[in-house]
């Protein structure tokens, strides 16, 4: 006669340890109860326990620690089986109206406990708005030395994260890295100190300058360059692809040096838009993240973008749960349901026009966070 799993267990309730047999004590309104035997596995949440050891949930609520025991039980036929047993306090639940009694309690019982680190964690240094070439503020030296000195305390400040298991790291290059002589229809030219090529190299330079801190620390990193709209290669319409960007080619030609070195840049992955697309949307270490410049919107419209971006069926848009953006020259956070929209600032000092116009100073610098299985946190402006 085949003996079924529930007979098994209620055999070896008698193997149970003194003192952590099933069962009750009650003295008022507090006492003590012991679940007995339980399968590895097998639910263990307030409910059941309390169920286990014969208390009503309604009525009752555990208090304090639970106490926990292993035991080797031999149930018969040659086989071992390892039982868990638990062990705690309880104290009847106090009836108001308001149920405020209940809840203090539930907060004294609790306890914090650290959680390991899983190792699923990505480190972000979100660049953008160099807008390298202008004489604005300090110029293009003060803008170079902010960028160095952003990257450098970036790439320490990972250091820190890796051990908290955030190990992979993810540079992004959120368009305007150089001025360029396309906006405003060429009229501030006057006010760019920088060739164009020279523009091209510096960007270029401080691109890799950028990898170069983080590649020797990481075995996991991803690089992303995305089009601004003082970076076209060409503002006119119908002569050109919408990634035709001097932003996205000093990657490519990043890359393309680093293609000759996989020893130091082989575990470095790097992306930019396909053919006439403005974006570029990954997962970035399960996290979805969609890069932008910022441009495509107006100000405070970056919902209504979003929203329009992922209205055609299985767009690449509407699976993220993150927009990393630049453009409006400040840091902001915006949150809506679980989807979360995080503007970097400018590391320009300064727009002179705009700050004629409106009265508005630059706050500039990089910006680092954290992402973690789509929730984001850490926010610095460094």
């Amino acid at each position: 006669m085949t003996t079924n799993a529930a007979e098994k267990l209620a055999a070896i309730k008698t193997a149970a340890p003194t003192g952590w047999e099933r069962g009750n004590e009650r003295i008022g309104d507090k006492g003590f109860g012991s679940t007995g035997a339980m399968e590895p596995g097998e639910n263990a949440d307030e409910l059941r326990l309390l169920t286990k050891a014969g208390f009503d949930p309604k009525e009752w609520i555990i208090v304090g620690d639970i106490q926990y025991r292993e035991l080797d039980a031999n149930i018969g036929g040659g086989e071992i089986k390892t039982m868990q047993y638990r062990k705690f306090a309880v104290r009847r639940k106090v009836r108001t109206e308001s149920g405020f009694e209940d809840l203090m309690a539930d907060i004294r019982r609790r306890r914090w406990k650290p959680q390991a680190a899983t190792g699923a964690g990505t480190f972000h240094l979100a660049q953008g708005d160099w807008q390298l070439g202008k004489v604005d503020g300090d110029g293009t030296a003060g803008t170079v030395d902010r960028i160095v000195a952003s990257i450098d305390k970036a790439a320490s400040e990972f250091r820190i994260q890796r051990k908290r298991g955030k190990p992979h790291a993810h540079l992004t290059f959120l368009g305007d890295c150089m001025e360029g002589f396309v906006s405003q229809g060429g009229k501030n030219a006057w006010r760019t100190e920088l060739t164009l090529t020279e523009q091209l190299r510096l960007t270029r330079r401080l691109m890799l300058y950028s990898i170069d801190q983080f590649a020797p620390l990481t075995d996991n990193l991803s690089v992303v360059s995305i089009p601004g709209n003082h970076d076209e290669a060409v503002r006119e319409p119908g002569l050109t692809t919408y990634d035709d960007s001097f932003a996205v080619d000093s990657l490519i030609a990043v890359q393309d040096a680093m293609n000759m070195n996989a020893n130091s840049y082989g575990h470095v992955r790097t992306m930019v838009p396909q053919r006439d697309s403005l974006t570029v949307t990954m997962d970035v270490n399960g996290t979805v993240v969609t890069h932008a410049h910022g441009h495509q919107w107006r100000p405070g419209k970056h919902w209504d973008w979003w929203q329009g971006q992922s209205f055609e069926p299985g767009a690449d848009i509407g699976k993220a749960s993150l927009l990393l953006a630049a453009h409006g020259h400040h840091f902001m956070v915006d949150t809506k349901g679980a989807r979360r929209y995080i503007m970097t600032p400018a590391q320009e000092s300064e727009s002179t026009w705009w700050k004629n116009k409106t009265g508005d100073h630059g706050a500039p610098g990089a910006l680092t966070f954290w992402s973690e299985a789509g929730v984001t946190g850490g926010f610095t402006v460094v």
